[in-house]
């Protein structure tokens, strides 16, 4: 019984390390979409100020 007790308690920590770590992955991709989607912005408002309308 105390196998079954430590496989199970392995097996959990086994996929919830790996559900962890993809959320991670997650959240950091999000992040670095918003963060290049933040630069593309100010690119973009920074060469309309820098080109003068006729």
């Amino acid at each position: 019984m105390k196998n079954y007790r430590i496989e199970l308690l392995l097996n959990w920590l086994a996929t919830t390390s790996e559900s962890l770590a993809l959320m991670r992955l997650g959240k950091q991709s999000a992040e670095r979409e918003l963060i290049s989607e933040i630069n593309w912005n100010l690119l973009k408002i920074y060469l309309s100020a820098a080109v003068p309308e006729n």
